[in-house]
């Protein structure tokens, strides 16, 4: 039996909406809670089946939808959002999660779905762990500024004036009110403790593949130099960065992981176990 579907994801219910190509029966409905152990015992009536074919936005939540449909041994396909919002038109009538999933399972059997790479799952921790760097850079960034604030707004003077040459706080006497110590003490806590979970990516990225690691640090690094392509980009980061050379080489880095994404993804999956 072929079996063609697809799954419209949301933080509360997948919706499915699947035909036999034989039978012409279409099954729609929805598997409450969407977490992996329900979609998983959904999933358990194609066990054994060998054309079973579902496509999947890759929306946020995708990835653990394509692992256990993969495990169960469907091809998957995942659709790239932004094409797949253009194909559906103009909307004439209110937009639900079974139209959603219909419009893509019809799709699929036009083969027509726009493809987006699905990358290893090494690639994806590697991005995971990326973004949670840079998030936590951005939360310490924020805190530095809400410190800076209150000090600027007691005229206590700069960051740098209430902090030793170890980091410390130095709070005794630089005229802020009891509210104003309180608030930049609390920030400074929080600057420390962002500090050192920053380190957190560092050391988990170990566990990914060495060569890759290298390769990105060492390509982000040549930005610095005059006649790299990307070395306009390292600038304009560097300076909106107070001039944080490292904070730049992340930003190029993390292009370059991009750029390398989308030249894979036009080679097609074939080009993937090459590049390994």
């Amino acid at each position: 039996m072929a079996i063609v579907g697809a799954f419209d994801v949301h933080r509360a219910q997948l919706t499915y909406d699947y035909v036999s190509t034989e039978t012409g029966e279409v099954q729609r409905g929805q598997i409450r809670p969407a977490d992996r152990q329900h979609l998983r015992a959904w999933l358990a009536r194609f066990e054994g089946e060998t054309q079973v074919v579902f496509a999947v936005e890759a929306c946020t939540g995708w990835r653990y939808v394509v692992e256990e449909l993969k495990r169960v041994g469907c091809e998957v396909h995942l659709a790239e959002p932004a094409d797949l919002s253009r194909d559906k038109g103009s909307k004439q009538r209110a937009k639900t999660d079974a139209a959603d999933a219909r419009h893509l399972r019809e799709l699929l059997v036009q083969d027509r779905v726009p493809e987006s790479w699905i990358p290893p799952a090494e690639v994806l921790e590697a991005r995971g762990l990326m973004r949670l760097y840079m998030d936590l850079t951005e939360e310490r960034a924020g805190w530095r500024q809400r410190i800076s604030a209150t000090l600027f707004h007691q005229g206590a003077g700069k960051l740098e004036s209430v902090l030793d040459a170890s980091g410390r706080s130095l709070l005794l006497d630089v005229g802020l009110s009891p509210v104003g110590r309180q608030a930049v003490e609390v920030g400074l806590r929080q600057v420390a403790r962002l500090s050192a979970e920053q380190a957190l990516p560092g050391h988990l990225s170990r566990q990914g593949p060495p060569l890759l690691r290298w390769a990105l640090f060492e390509a982000a690094l040549q930005a610095s130099r005059a006649a790299s392509p990307d070395h306009a980009y390292y600038e304009s980061v560097k300076a909106r960065r107070q001039g944080d050379a490292k904070i730049a080489a992340l930003a190029v880095a993390r292009k370059l992981a991009r750029r390398c994404y989308h030249t894979l993804r036009e080679l097609g999956p074939e080009a993937w176990p090459a590049a390994a």
